[in-house]
């Protein structure tokens, strides 16, 4: 299929989809900022609780529940994203969702990212940029309209030159309108970054500006991307059944199950 290459300046623009993310690559998304002495945008508390009460506490399991009162009780920036709207089947944007190996894929085909992504566990991923980040990602809640992550890694680069340990949690909310011909998504994305040491807490936290410009920026463009595969699925359903096969580094079930939902969707278009 034709998929339009969307600019990425950077590896953590690749990864922030959705999901991915979407959202996984908190961690190193200092590697994609500059300093240039901007003051931090100011803080808006009345967000970063609600976020912190949107998490379904009582339905967590222990170890989660541990997880993420550790990030929440010391946060080091807190970031709600510009909320997006696309036309997209709501089966496929879920899967998308909860298995961004797929994007990555995907993105590795059309040669625009080094990213590696390896399911360790039905609800837990570790992502390799390569270079400077090593991540682990894993899904602790799930709904069609709630998905929260915990993400944790290390990073060691330019910018810091000694290894960087820290956490993340990535809420994001979605709601679906499926009453136009073409079902509608609109999401919104939650991050909660801490880090560990202090000088880069310093540091992370002088830059916050930039990793909140940032993060809208490649939150938009993957929302752009994912609402460009649902027209390959209407427009092109025998391409995008051909590029399904072509995801050799996607679990096989994971995969296959992507194509039935993609055919899903394609005729619940047709019969619109």
């Amino acid at each position: 299929p034709n998929l339009r290459r969307h600019r990425r300046a950077s590896i953590y623009s690749k990864l922030m989809f959705g999901l991915s993310m979407l959202i996984a690559g908190c961690l190193f998304s200092i590697s994609t900022l500059q300093a240039q002495g901007t003051p931090n945008e100011p803080l808006q508390p009345s967000a970063q609780e609600q976020a912190k009460h949107s998490i379904p506490w009582d339905k967590l399991t222990n170890t989660a529940k541990t997880k993420l009162h550790s990030v929440i009780s010391d946060t080091t920036v807190f970031h709600r994203l510009k909320s997006q709207q696309f036309k997209c089947d709501p089966s496929v944007y879920i899967h998308l969702v909860r298995h961004p190996e797929i994007l990555t894929n995907i993105w590795e085909l059309m040669g625009v990212t080094q990213l590696r992504i390896e399911r360790t566990a039905p609800f837990s991923i570790r992502i390799h940029d390569g270079q400077y980040t090593k991540t682990t990602l894993e899904l602790v809640y799930g709904t069609p309209n709630l998905h929260v992550f915990h993400c944790e890694g290390s990073y060691k680069g330019m910018i810091i030159p000694t290894v960087s340990t820290g956490r993340a949690i990535i809420i994001i909310r979605s709601k679906y309108d499926k009453t136009e011909a073409a079902p509608t998504v609109k999401h919104q994305m939650d991050i909660f970054l801490q880090i560990d040491n202090a000088a880069n807490q310093l540091l992370v936290k002088t830059l916050s500006y930039f990793f909140m410009k940032t993060a809208d920026a490649n939150f938009a463009e993957t929302t752009q991307f994912i609402g460009q595969i649902d027209k390959i699925v209407k427009n092109n359903p025998a391409g995008m059944t051909r590029l399904v096969h072509r995801l050799t580094r996607v679990q096989p079930a994971i995969r296959q199950q992507f194509g039935v939902l993609v055919g899903k969707a394609n005729t619940n278009r047709v019969r619109l």
